[in-house]
C-alpha cells in the first residue's frame, strides 16, 4: 500500500512538472519569435536579446514560485558531521570541471584568436549559458526534486528520477554512445545532489554554468557565439570529471546512509522526509 501512494504522488509530482516544462518552453518559445532584428541595429546584441530577456524572466519564476517550490532553509541534525560533509561534496562538485579541464588543456588559442573575442559576443554568449542554466534549473531540480520531497518521496528516489528524467529530456544527443550517457546522468545525479547538499538552487546554477561554459571551450555548442579560449587538449576532460564526480556521489551517499540522518528539510512543520527508507 504504502508503495503504491508513493507511486501515485511521483506520478502526481510528475504531471506538474510536465504541465511547467511546457509552459516554460511556450514563454521561450515565444521569446526568441520576437523580431529583436527590427528593434536593435547590432546583429549580435539583437541576438543576445532574448537570452537576456529569458534570464530576466526565469528569475521572475523563481521568484513567483518560491512559496510552493523552494526547499525550507531549517536544518534538523544531530551532529555537525553531516554539514562538514556536505560542504566538503559541494566543493568537489563546483570545482571538479574547471579544475579538471584547466590541468587538461594541452595548448591555448592563440593572442590574435582572443583579440577576434568581441565584448557583445562574449555577453550574449554567457547570457545563452545562464538562461539554459536557469531553465533546466527550474525544471528538474527546482519544480521536480521539489514536488517530490514535499508529497514524502525518499531523497535518494527523489535525486535518482531527475536525474534519469534529465537524461531523457537531452534526447538522442545523449545516447549517442556510452560516455555520453554516463555523462548526462551523472551529471544530473551530482546536481541533485547538490541541490539536497546545500537546499540552494543559486549552486546548482552555478555548477550548470561553469560545465557548459567549460563544455564550450573544447567543442562546438550553438549557445557559444564567440571564439574558444582552448586549441587543444591532452585527455577528454569529461571522463574525467564524471569519474571524480561518481566517487564524490557514492562517498556522499555511503556516509548519508550510515549516519541515518533526518532530511535537512522541515517541511513547514508538518512532517520530515527521510533521506533513505
Amino acid at each position: 500500500m504504502k508503495m503504491l501512494k508513493a507511486a501515485f504522488q511521483a506520478l502526481f509530482a510528475l504531471v506538474e512538472t510536465a504541465l511547467v516544462y511546457v509552459a516554460v518552453l511556450h514563454l521561450m518559445g515565444a521569446l526568441f519569435r520576437l523580431p529583436w532584428r527590427n528593434w536593435i541595429d547590432d546583429a549580435v546584441w539583437a541576438r543576445a536579446a532574448p537570452s537576456v530577456s529569458a534570464v530576466l524572466c526565469m528569475l521572475a519564476l523563481y521568484r513567483l514560485t518560491r512559496k510552493r517550490y523552494a526547499l525550507p532553509m531549517r536544518i534538523a541534525r544531530a551532529s555537525e558531521s553531516p554539514e562538514r560533509f556536505q560542504r566538503w561534496f559541494s566543493a568537489v562538485a563546483l570545482s571538479t570541471a574547471p579544475v579538471v579541464l584547466v590541468m587538461g588543456v594541452d595548448r591555448f588559442e592563440s593572442l590574435e584568436t582572443f583579440h577576434l573575442i568581441s565584448a557583445s559576443a562574449l555577453v550574449a554568449s554567457l547570457f545563452n549559458v545562464l538562461w539554459i542554466a536557469l531553465t533546466e534549473e527550474f525544471i528538474y531540480r527546482y519544480v521536480l526534486m521539489s514536488r517530490l520531497l514535499h508529497l514524502g518521496v525518499p531523497m535518494l528516489i527523489a535525486v535518482a528520477i531527475q536525474a534519469s528524467l534529465f537524461l531523457l529530456g537531452h534526447g538522442k544527443h545523449a545516447f549517442i554512445d556510452p560516455h555520453t550517457s554516463a555523462w548526462y546522468l551523472v551529471g544530473g545525479l551530482t546536481l541533485g545532489t547538490l541541490y539536497v547538499a546545500t537546499r540552494s538552487i543559486s549552486c546548482t546554477v552555478a555548477l550548470h554554468v561553469v560545465v557548459d561554459i567549460c563544455i564550450a571551450q573544447t567543442g562546438p555548442a550553438s549557445y557559444w557565439l564567440t571564439q574558444r579560449a582552448i586549441d587543444a587538449m591532452r585527455y577528454d576532460w569529461a571522463h574525467v570529471a564524471t569519474g571524480i564526480w561518481t566517487l564524490a556521489l557514492l562517498g556522499y551517499w555511503f556516509h548519508t546512509s550510515r549516519t541515518r540522518a533526518t532530511s535537512p528539510y522541515d517541511l513547514a512543520g508538518r512532517h520530515t522526509v527521510r533521506l533513505l527508507r
